[in-house]
């Protein structure tokens, strides 16, 4: 199922190619922009995968991670596309970090949920431990990105956003 850049050129298998006609064809069926529908069906299958998956990209071998941002004036299609990727692709069940774009410290919060601490004899002291270990987030609204990542509090969300992408550890 993958498809490799090279240039502007896509050179993909027989069973990607078809993949992509049927992204496309969808796309077209729901009066979506089909560049659209790609990236977010790519942003939607990269947070289904097991963070046990890795790819080597010549660098060192990291996490499947995929950023896109569909961008227009309101009415412009991108909620369509986003609603036709679902279609598409729906989530299994798992238990995903449904992640809203706040601060770098929100995004690694969806990540856990609180538990009695094992060491607090008492068993009223809790403790933020990691749940889940895929996230989806969506913004529907690109000003609220750019608008947090020039506040004090989304000082870390570029940091957060870079270290996953790079598959460091939060």
């Amino acid at each position: 199922h993958f498809a490799i850049v090279l240039g502007r050129r896509f050179v993909v298998g027989r069973r990607a190619a078809g993949q992509l006609q049927k992204i496309r064809q969808m796309a077209r069926a729901r009066r979506a922009s089909p560049d659209a529908v790609l990236h977010a069906v790519l942003a939607r299958t990269a947070a289904m995968a097991d963070p046990t998956v890795r790819i080597d990209g010549g660098i060192r071998p990291a996490t499947l991670c995929w950023y896109c941002g569909l961008y227009g004036p309101s009415g412009s299609g991108k909620g369509n596309a986003e609603n036709t990727a679902e279609e598409l692709a729906p989530f299994p069940a798992v238990d995903y970090a449904h992640i809203d774009i706040s601060t770098g410290q929100g995004i690694i919060a969806a990540y856990l949920d609180p538990e009695t601490d094992p060491e607090d004899e008492d068993g009223k002291k809790k403790i933020m431990v990691q749940k889940r270990t895929r996230g989806y987030a969506l913004a529907t609204e690109g000003n609220v990105l750019d608008a947090m990542a020039k506040t004090n509090a989304g000082g870390t969300l570029n940091t957060v956003l870079c270290s996953g992408w790079m598959s460091e550890r939060q």
